[in-house]
């Protein structure tokens, strides 16, 4: 039995993990419960300098942002370190509507930007729609 395609496998498996680094993400938390203040460090301006990139505990898998708004007026806006992801916005309350909104991605410094909004589908559902799209074009057109 050949060994050379089992070492090309763990070689090409080994280079896929990080040696020791842990993840460094953008972190802040600002809180506009009293007062909002337009166009904040934490929410606009983050990379500007690298004054808030940290290094994340060993168990992070994730840089996060989590938006939360509450009658459309944002409350709350954080960006962190995450061991899970759960993308997307999660609404309640009974006339007064509370949202939360959280996207997160695998890389360094990656939770620059505004992040996850109601009207934006996460990227596995976008992909999986236009491959269901791409599926269903040619039998759409036959009929």
């Amino acid at each position: 039995m050949r060994q050379e395609p089992v070492f090309l496998l763990v070689l090409g498996f080994l280079t896929c993990l990080k040696t020791g680094e842990s993840l460094t993400c953008y972190t802040c938390k600002e809180s506009f419960n009293k007062w909002f203040y337009y166009s904040t460090v934490c929410e606009n301006e983050v990379t500007r300098d690298n004054s808030s990139l940290s290094s994340c505990g060993a168990s992070a898998r994730y840089c996060s942002i989590e938006r939360t708004t509450v009658n459309g007026i944002v409350t709350n806006f954080e960006r962190a370190c995450a061991d899970t992801c759960y993308w997307g916005c999660k609404i309640s309350g009974l006339g007064v509507t509370k949202e939360i909104c959280t996207s997160c991605c695998p890389q360094d410094g990656c939770n620059h930007g505004l992040g996850a909004s109601a009207g934006l589908a996460p990227p596995r559902l976008v992909l999986t729609l236009a491959s269901l799209c791409a599926i269903l074009q040619p039998l759409l057109q036959s009929i």
